[in-house]
């Protein structure tokens, strides 16, 4: 009798199946090889990451584009009102 059990990365089959395909190689080799284990999921968080950094690099982008938007003066009173407050805040 064979106990069935699903993987913890099957929902990365929607997204794509190279994150599932790293996600299962993880889980295979967890037991017996905890080093390729990590470094499994060490190249998922890498490709991951290459699939979203297009977007990181879109919502950078509108960041810039608002503070490009704020008067210069008012951007350095609250940057010195940030620096003012840190220094000056009670020990916890």
């Amino acid at each position: 009798m064979t106990v069935q059990r699903r993987s913890n990365f099957i929902f990365f089959n929607l997204h794509d199946p190279q994150l599932l395909s790293l996600g299962l190689l993880a889980e295979k080799y967890f037991a017996d090889d905890p080093n390729t284990c990590l470094l499994k999921l060490r190249q998922l968080a890498v490709y991951r990451r290459t699939l979203l950094l297009p977007d990181l690099q879109k919502n950078r982008s509108k960041r810039v584009s608002r503070r490009a938007l704020k008067p210069p003066h008012l951007l350095k009173w609250v940057n010195h009102r940030r620096i003012y407050e840190r220094q000056n805040r009670p020990m916890a």
